[in-house]
């Protein structure tokens, strides 16, 4: 069996979100958005695409962030779009956001430890979501098991998704913290498909099991 421990993200939710570093007070003009970011050979962010389609350029960054060169990065940002598709970013965060994996490609096998889902919503090729965790001091391990993948009609598939989630720890957990996760369905599309079903499910504190609305994706 492969070991899939590469493909697991991994999460420290005692920090989910690093805004600036002075304490000025945002505008109502300013946004939160899940967005992909574009960095040039520095490091820095060059563009942002957010999911209407929008690319804005990067006038400032205002949390001084560094990232690997020439990259495109899952974020959530509090954005302020200016004229002339320029943009300053005031707030920063990382989202987990990986290609589903077959059951069979986690070494260690299924975790599916609870959590509770805050929103989710669909944005462009991507199902967000906001998800609140019970937390301590531990790293929560975080990932999209693909339960089934089906051709339903010519150039439809309906693709089956469940939450990996791997709190670490058997312990009480007292604290709660939100993390951000977007499942993206690019990888499904191709010459022969047209039109992508995605059902989404996870485990909940409360009820178990719950099953999502399904979303809808053409290209």
């Amino acid at each position: 069996m492969r070991n899939c421990s590469w493909l697991i993200f991994s999460l420290l939710l005692a920090l989910c979100f690093s805004s600036c570093k002075n304490d000025e007070v945002l505008s109502p003009s300013i946004q939160l958005e899940f967005i992909n970011g574009t960095t040039n050979n520095d490091g820095l962010l060059q563009t942002i695409t957010i999911d209407n389609g929008t690319v804005l350029k990067v006038n400032q960054d205002k949390t001084n962030s560094k990232f690997d060169p020439d990259i495109t990065k899952r974020m959530i940002a509090n954005i302020e779009q200016l004229p002339n598709h320029f943009s300053n970013i005031y707030a920063l965060a990382n989202v987990i956001s990986g290609n589903p994996v077959s059951e069979k490609d986690f070494a260690d096998g299924i975790k599916t430890d609870p959590v509770d889902l805050l929103s989710i919503w669909q944005g462009g090729n991507y199902v967000n979501m906001v998800l609140l965790v019970k937390v301590n001091n531990e790293k929560h391990n975080f990932h999209f098991i693909e339960q089934s993948k089906e051709e339903v009609a010519p150039g439809k598939v309906v693709v089956h998704v469940m939450l990996y989630h791997d709190a670490n720890t058997t312990e009480p957990l007292f604290n709660v913290r939100r993390a951000y996760l977007s499942i993206p369905v690019n990888q499904y599309f191709d010459d022969n498909t047209s039109e992508v079903q995605l059902n989404f499910s996870y485990n909940s504190y409360t009820d178990g099991v719950v099953n999502c609305k399904p979303y809808l994706f053409k290209k």
